[in-house]
């Protein structure tokens, strides 16, 4: 199901400005929790999902999931531990 509303939400704006990226991708987060809730699901979840296009690549993520990129000769975090003392986690 998680997969479905990504297809459906972030795919047709992939190309597009990245805020509209960045919309849709919590838009995403959001219904799947919606339909948790609606199943009664009381246990916390995390997730993280990168979308890849060409050179393009979109990552986001919810809960203490994070991401590591590992290349040849480095490494490098993708996504930043949430906080919620952080302005940027809340959802405005």
């Amino acid at each position: 199901a998680f997969s479905k509303i990504l297809g459906n939400t972030l795919v047709p704006v992939f190309d597009e400005e990245k805020n509209s990226v960045k919309k849709a991708m919590k838009k995403s987060f959001a219904l799947v929790n919606d339909e948790l809730s609606r199943r009664s699901v009381k246990d916390g979840t995390t997730a993280v999902v990168l979308g890849v296009k060409g050179k393009r690549f979109v990552i986001g993520h919810v809960g203490d999931s994070l991401a590591l990129m590992v290349c040849k000769d480095r490494s490098e975090w993708l996504t930043n531990t949430h906080r919620p003392t952080e302005i940027t986690e809340y959802y405005i």
